[in-house]
């Protein structure tokens, strides 16, 4: 279903059956974050050159992700394609862009604002 933008009062439209991480991935544009594409997914564990600081675990217990989580999984948590469990990060996150590593406004502190705006 396609609704129209513009009109504050249309709301949110997902599917009855939809699975809940579908109404989240929505909620995450109401709140102004992209969508976020895993073409070319960086290899390798979580590291802070690839989730940025605050996303960063540098040890057991000592940040957001857990030291030995696979970057390929923190991006399909993030994508919400993961069906063990999905998560928005608190930070940037790096994609491959033309081969070269970006930066994409992921996380929680780039959200305009944490109340979903239509």
């Amino acid at each position: 279903m396609r609704i129209p933008g513009g009109d504050a009062g249309q709301g949110m439209a997902v599917k009855a059956d939809a699975p809940l991480r579908t109404f989240a991935h929505e909620s995450g544009h109401a709140c102004g974050l992209p969508d976020l594409y895993a073409y070319g997914v960086v290899a390798g564990l979580v590291s802070e050159d690839k989730v940025k600081p605050l996303n960063w675990s540098g040890g057991d217990g000592t940040g957001y992700y857990p030291s030995g989580l696979l970057y390929r999984d923190v991006m399909f948590r993030s994508l919400m394609h993961n069906h063990d469990g999905t998560d928005i990060p608190l930070d940037y996150l790096t994609g491959i862009d033309g081969g070269i590593p970006v930066s994409v406004s992921a996380g929680l502190n780039q959200m305009r604002t944490r109340e979903p705006q239509h």
